[in-house]
């Protein structure tokens, strides 16, 4: 059966101010604000409580070897969030030793990350920061490190082996799932 449809080609322009109004709606339903975020080079960057330090939020470079600054904005950089998710051209990165956390998705599907160098002082690595990273296969781990969370290292298809500090406190449930090359995972006692 056949449909009729009527269009109606006068549909009127949309003013600048119902298009400010709709942005605005939009970045409510999607918890994130404009204002939230800053830029600076190659990052995007979200300032913490204090004013003094911040997150970097996400890599826009294109360099296979990534470097994330010690500051961003002249803010101290303490933390990533998804910073590097789905950025599948990266193999490696550099950290600054001013990192305390690695937060949820941090580098999720970073498919040629092949090793990274987590520095000393951080003490999280949250939800899924290493999931899909199906080229890493060394990844070295600071003594700091006292949490991580959740499904941090599912589908690290080459990691063979990891080895934690005397400091770790909790692994979080199925953290190596569909590790299928794991064959060593060092944990202290009391963990």
């Amino acid at each position: 059966d056949d449909v009729d449809m009527e269009f109606d080609d006068d549909l009127g322009e949309t003013t600048e101010e119902e298009f400010e109004k709709s942005k605005e709606n939009m970045s409510a339903l999607s918890g994130y604000h404009d204002l939230d975020f800053l830029e600076d080079g190659d990052y995007v960057y979200q300032p913490m409580e204090d004013k003094e330090s911040c997150q970097a939020m996400r890599y826009k470079g294109f360099d296979e070897d990534a470097e994330v600054p010690e500051k961003l904005g002249g803010m101290t950089v303490k933390s990533l969030y998804q910073t590097f998710s789905d950025c599948t051209m990266v193999e490696t990165v550099d950290l600054p030793e001013t990192l305390e956390s690695i937060e949820n998705m941090a580098f999720w599907k970073c498919i040629s990350l092949t090793r990274i160098e987590i520095p000393e002082g951080v003490t999280k690595i949250g939800r899924c920061s290493f999931g899909g990273c199906i080229g890493l296969s060394e990844i070295v781990l600071p003594e700091s490190l006292e949490m991580v969370d959740e499904l941090v290292f599912i589908g690290c298809v080459e990691l063979k082996e990891i080895t934690f500090g005397k400091n770790l406190k909790s692994i979080g449930t199925q953290a190596f799932h569909s590790c299928s090359q794991l064959e060593k995972v060092r944990v202290p006692k009391g963990t």
